[in-house]
């Protein structure tokens, strides 16, 4: 099983009416790129910016339907303003493969899954920055890993 994390770019006005949907309903939905090839299944870690160059919130993300041609709904929830913002760079530079870091720089510039190596890489930078925000992500894969323990019925 893979590590995934899910990035959620969103800045200006969008950012704030995202923000505003989810203290009014205590989530919100978003049409995203289709690069999550599923619906349903467990929920991913989300790591949200709506500041630029920070990853300013944390949040469980649950994948819907199609939304439309190339995109689905994404909806987030349990959504926890991060104490201390992180700097994207910041984590970038605290990869230690070159790779990792062209990879996850890409995968910052815009909204989309980070799964396999880079996503590990990403939470291993995580735990050094932000313990506690690290600590909230592993649960996520522990819950995937209880999950596909369970019986196909």
């Amino acid at each position: 099983m893979t590590t995934e994390i899910y990035f959620l770019r969103s800045l200006g006005g969008r950012g704030e009416e995202l923000l505003e949907a989810e203290e009014y309903y205590g989530y919100f939905a978003e049409a995203v790129d289709d690069d999550l090839h599923r619906r349903g299944g467990p929920p991913l870690p989300c790591l949200l910016s709506f500041t630029q160059g920070k990853i300013t919130h944390s949040g469980t993300l649950l994948v819907g339907n199609k939304a439309a041609a190339g995109s689905k709904r994404v909806n987030i929830s349990k959504i926890r303003k991060l104490v201390e913002p992180i700097r994207t760079a910041l984590l970038v530079v605290g990869l230690a493969s070159a790779q990792h870091r062209r990879s996850l720089q890409e995968q910052l510039r815009r909204s989309g899954l980070i799964a396999g190596d880079t996503a590990v890489a990403l939470l291993e930078a995580i735990h050094l920055i932000a313990p506690s925000l690290a600590i909230e992500i592993d649960r996520f894969e522990c819950d995937r890993e209880r999950i596909a323990l369970l019986p196909s019925r």
